[in-house]
């Protein structure tokens, strides 16, 4: 929709146009320039509104808007009785304490959707049970019968296995590679070990690269394998182990020591030791905190 206005023209005079286009009452428009709410007073140029600009219509029914406007009256004569907003919806609070008229707004909406939809999911079941054996009746139970299921099962894992709704610390192992300190990220679920270009170009071993070995690393994602190193020594608990390795083009992991290596050396992944043994148990280090997991290998 285009409109065209004066310069001297307010968002007001913009308002009883969108409702001449539209039919929606100005009562219930809310217009925001670059995500700000524009008030009715302001002037087209002190918003630095230009001809082409596009500005966001939002129908606010007007009960929501006299709903929003009661909370935030309310917050300004009594800020104490907000304890409880600020617990159960801290966003909804701080758009109330920072005057967010059309945040407040669009979170009250959002409530009342749910609220309208849970209220038309009652009146169907309830018109289902008149005629149990319809077959749309019976799809609708049985989605119910299985949205439960799913409420308890999700109530029974945050009451009784809380620490799966956390992230789990990845597996990483201090090494040495010629000479330079590097941390290694284990992967029993990669077939093979892998280098970033990047870092064997730090580690200095690119001129052992074997182009005649490219191709694709598929997994995840795809990424270009450039070459391979066939034997190099790699220093983990002050003893060498000789790898080979595949060398990407490009990975977000600087060395990733996979299961073909991690048999090769008989090592074992020890969660509850949090340790990694190599040469069946001859060689143990302890699996690196995740605070102290370098940043780097996210830059290579």
């Amino acid at each position: 929709m285009y409109l065209e206005v004066e310069d001297e023209a307010v968002v007001e005079d913009v308002k009883v146009l969108v409702e001449i286009e539209t039919s929606i009452p100005m009562s219930e428009q809310n217009l925001l320039f670059r995500g700000q709410l524009l008030s009715d007073n302001t002037k087209v140029l002190e918003a630095e509104i230009e001809s082409g600009d596009i500005l966001e219509l939002k129908a606010v029914p007007f009960h929501i808007k006299q709903e929003a406007q009661n909370l935030m009256q309310q917050f300004l004569y009594n800020p104490q009785s907000f304890g409880s907003v600020s617990t159960y919806n801290p966003q909804l609070a701080e758009a109330i304490r920072s005057g967010q008229t059309d945040k407040v707004e669009e979170f009250l909406m959002i409530v009342e959707r749910k609220n309208q939809e849970k209220q038309q999911k009652m009146q169907r079941l309830a018109q289902y049970q008149i005629d149990p054996l319809d077959p749309n009746a019976q799809l609708e139970i049985e989605k119910s019968i299985q949205q439960k299921a799913i409420e308890e099962n999700f109530m029974y894992a945050q009451e009784f296995t809380p620490e799966v709704f956390g992230s789990v610390e990845m597996l990483y192992i201090d090494c040495t590679v010629n000479k330079i300190p590097l941390q290694a990220f284990v992967d029993s679920g990669a077939q093979s070990t892998i280098m970033s270009k990047h870092c064997a170009e730090r580690l200095g071993i690119m001129r052992l690269v074997d182009t005649r070995f490219q191709g694709q690393a598929v997994g995840v994602g795809v990424g270009k394998i450039i070459g391979r190193v066939h034997a190099f020594n790699i220093e983990i608990g002050g003893r060498f182990f000789n790898c080979s390795f595949q060398v990407l083009e490009a990975s977000d992991i600087e060395l990733l020591f996979g299961l073909d290596m991690l048999k090769r050396h008989q090592c074992c992944i020890d969660l509850h030791r949090n340790k990694l043994s190599l040469s069946a148990g001859e060689i143990e280090v302890e699996f690196i905190p995740e605070a102290r997991v370098s940043k780097r290998r996210n830059k290579c």
